[in-house]
């Protein structure tokens, strides 16, 4: 995984203030492939409530500007029927903790 901890730990931390406590974060996409190289960073959010727009939009450019790197957001809330790619995305991906 190609994150290093304080990135890590500003993701968490970023996602739990404006998503709540409860939401758990997945790494997805090229930043588990260790012997890739650059890319953007692909998370999956799971809530315990449907994120709007607006907070979506705001872990986004939070993130980038503490990472100085592209971030890609994808949010389902827990009970809400999963389409294909949030399927895909999940069982591809990496729960991050601190």
């Amino acid at each position: 995984m190609r994150l290093t901890k304080q990135q890590t730990e500003a993701i968490i931390q970023t996602v739990t203030r404006l998503a709540g406590i409860g939401a758990a974060v997945y790494l997805f996409g090229s930043r588990l492939n260790d012997h890739a190289k650059g890319g953007d960073i692909d998370l999956f959010i799971e809530s315990d409530t449907q994120l709007s727009l607006i907070q979506r939009a705001q872990i986004k450019m939070q993130l980038e500007s503490q990472l100085g790197l592209l971030v890609d957001i994808l949010s389902k809330y827990r009970g809400a029927v999963a389409t294909p790619f949030q399927i895909i995305a999940q069982s591809q991906s990496t729960q991050l903790e601190i």
